[in-house]
């Protein structure tokens, strides 16, 4: 809108057919609200350090691109084009009031409550919406257009074919144009793509953007030729949009409310370390009895299976991607890993079917596989299908606990706790996946991302399968972490920072842990060694003063040195993997690592802004007490667990939820295993039950 003026609405908007290919959950997701463009949401390369956004609601602020190209030194020897910064203004629709833009982040209840007075007026008038007399009815006759792929894809295309390296040279140019075939190729229904290949690259030679035209009342796509694509889609944009009217109730409300509020938390959330203090004192809480415990799991398992989308394909959720680069959040569906995918909340899900022996929980588990273990099936045939799955997980890096490697543990332990030996099959397969080559690419090298995870998960199988060849293959990942130690001792990795860091999740530790791990496998002492100079680098870097290690991967960012106490980062993770490994490796620095990671975490002051989950929060350094308690044979750490989970609950209850997001409202809902509610009512599970059910924090 501009002013007083009305909005114009074509029949693009009203009526956009979705592929055969979309599954259901993504059919939801991506043809909600956020489909409007009005909601604020990142686009371009979102993991970058700048991303960008264009909606009408979040771009209301003047906006630097680098969009045009000027001379530079004219006529000087140096003369040449460059970019040029441009200034983009705000657009005409955003509201000043005394000469000052008025942000729509001040004004989101408001927008919910216009969004729900519409959607419930349109709900109220269902009848002669659909009835014969409809005004809608005169769309099924009109035609709208359909684009393949972003406008940005076709305008990155079309912006690099105007470069002189691409126009000195006709098979260069026509090399640039290819970029658009692979979607074709992965394709899992077959497509004429010849005749739309072939449109599309005929549009852009024309420096136009490729659309299509489609019917509003048939399912096929038209094409140039007069010929069209009978099923393209799934149904006509008509039959959706009457769909879709009869499908307005209460529950789909509260999803779409959700979602609104979600898009502003995700643009307006901004990840800093800064937090103030309050005394981390245990002994005022009573400790949570194994009932109590198991109440609160449960309580956590209704709520992931009450916020699920269901779908025919099984099931997802709904949740905030933190993108490294940027320090943002991203609005989006679960990817299909351990660490923030479904694959964690099947596991804790399994496992609290397990305890409580109520089927739903098991039912909701498998259902959360479903979609992974069918493209795992049909990565049997073609591995690009399973890239295509898991094209959630980012950072380039699907070997560790955010791809593969979590993925077979996962399927291993959801095994067990479910007695499905089929989903052993699946590991297997998943386990296949990680070859030699892909192997030989990985740069992260840690738990997380790389080697050191795929080493865990590997082993993991093996123990169960006993087939010599998954063993060969984390011998592979334990060689390749070998080759790329720093050439200074003592060794350790470079992972995904300039320094080689300390502790579990992309450090010293996790790598070390992994190859302990592969060595007590193997007896192959070159392992051994390896893990020991691993943990005599984190040995030079400790302070004394603080009795911790220094976390270097947020000293880059702040430049000063800082110390965490989590799971990823600082002594909770290194105190797990020391008492991960106490069984293979038993020196005097391990357990004196061992005492200072508990001393250290136990006195820990918990902040009023902290996080529960897993990762980084209190849940996490909770871990740390309860396998203590198992490796040393301590009852008195277990006691400090369980009083420190009462102090957490206690928490919860006064503010209404468990915090997973810094300087969010706790009301904003994660549903992930390690950085959101699954890993936390798997932690309560622990916690009632720590012989029954494994330490994942420590891929037990």
């Amino acid at each position: 809108a501009s002013g007083e003026y009305p909005i114009l609405i074509d029949a693009d908007l009203l009526m956009h057919p979705v592929q055969q290919s979309l599954t259901e959950s993504e059919d939801w997701f991506n043809y909600s609200v956020l489909h409007t463009g009005f909601l604020p949401g990142w686009e371009g390369d979102i993991y970058s350090a700048n991303p960008q956004d264009s909606s009408v609601l979040g771009n209301i602020w003047p906006k630097q691109v680098n969009s045009s190209r000027e001379w530079k030194f004219i006529n000087t020897d140096g003369m040449h084009l460059a970019p040029n910064a441009v200034i983009i203004p705000a657009g005409t629709n955003v509201v000043i009031l005394d000469g000052k833009t008025v942000s729509p982040k001040n004004y989101v209840e408001e927008i919910v409550t216009g969004f729900q007075e519409i959607y419930q007026l349109l709900s109220k008038n269902r009848e002669m919406l659909l009835g014969e007399e409809s005004p809608l009815s005169a769309l099924q006759f009109l035609k709208s257009r359909f684009s393949l792929r972003p406008t940005l894809t076709y305008g990155m295309v079309s912006k690099r074919s105007l470069s002189p390296q691409y126009l000195r040279n006709g098979a260069d140019y026509s090399i640039l144009i290819d970029f658009l075939s692979p979607h074709y190729l992965m394709a899992e229904e077959t497509l004429d793509f010849k005749e739309l290949l072939g449109a599309e690259t005929k549009s852009l030679q024309k420096l136009d953007i490729p659309y299509f035209t489609v019917s509003c009342h048939s399912d096929a796509l038209e094409l140039a030729s007069a010929q069209a694509i009978k099923h393209f889609f799934k149904t006509s944009s008509y039959q959706r949009l009457i769909a879709k009217i009869q499908s307005l109730d209460d529950q789909d409300l509260a999803r779409q409310i959700k979602l609104i509020r979600a898009s502003f938390y995700a643009k307006y959330a901004h990840v800093t370390k800064n937090s103030a203090a309050l005394q981390g004192n245990f002994s005022q809480f009573s400790s949570l009895n194994p009932d109590e415990l198991l109440a609160e799991a449960r309580e956590i398992g209704n709520s992931l299976v009450a916020n699920r989308i269901h779908t025919d394909e099984g099931c997802n959720w709904i949740d905030l991607d933190y993108m490294f680069k940027a320090h943002r959040y991203q609005l989006g569906r679960l990817d299909d890993s351990l660490f923030t995918g479904r694959a964690g909340v099947s596991l804790f899900l399994a496992a609290l079917g397990k305890i409580t022996g109520e089927p739903e929980f098991k039912e909701v588990a498998l259902a959360a596989l479903s979609p992974l273990r069918q493209s795992l099936k049909k990565a049997q045939a073609d591995r690009s299908l399973l890239q295509l799955r898991l094209d959630g997980i980012k950072l380039g890096g699907v070997l560790g606990l955010m791809g593969l490697g979590g993925i077979i543990y996962s399927l291993v332990k959801i095994s067990q706790f479910l007695q499905e030996p089929a989903l052993l099959e699946d590991a297997q397969q998943a386990a296949k996946l990680i070859t030699a080559d892909l192997i030989a690419l990985d740069e992260k090298l840690d738990i997380i991302f790389g080697v050191a995870g795929a080493i865990m998960g590997l082993l993991t199988l093996y123990q169960q399968t006993g087939e010599k060849v998954l063993l060969n293959k984390a011998v592979v990942c334990g060689n390749h972490l070998l080759s790329q130690r720093t050439h200074t001792a003592p060794r350790a990795w470079k992972t995904i920072s300039k320094t080689p860091l300390t502790g579990f999740s992309h450090g010293a530790a996790g790598n070390s842990f992994s190859l302990l791990h592969l060595y007590a496998a193997t007896a192959d002492k070159v392992y051994l060694e390896a893990a020991k100079e691993g943990i005599e680098y984190e040995t030079s870097v400790f302070d004394t003063s603080v009795r911790n290690w220094p976390d270097f991967l947020s000293s880059e960012q702040t430049n000063q040195i800082n110390f965490q106490h989590a799971w990823c980062h600082g002594s909770v993770g290194i105190g797990l993997a020391r008492l991960g490994s106490s069984t293979i490796l038993q020196t005097k620095q391990i357990y004196s690592d061992i005492e200072v990671a508990l001393e250290t975490t136990k006195q820990y002051t918990i902040s009023n802004i902290d996080v529960d989950h897993l990762c980084c929060g209190s849940l996490g350094r909770n871990e740390l007490f309860v396998v203590a308690f198992q490796k040393l044979g301590n009852q008195e750490w277990l006691n400090t667990a369980r009083a420190q989970a009462a102090s957490v609950v206690n928490r919860t209850k006064q503010n209404g939820a468990y915090a997973f997001f810094p300087h969010l409202p706790n009301s904003v809902f994660s549903p992930s295993f390690f950085k959101g509610s699954a890993g936390v009512g798997y932690q309560f599970l622990r916690l009632a039950y720590p012989e029954s059910l494994p330490s994942i924090m420590i891929w037990e």
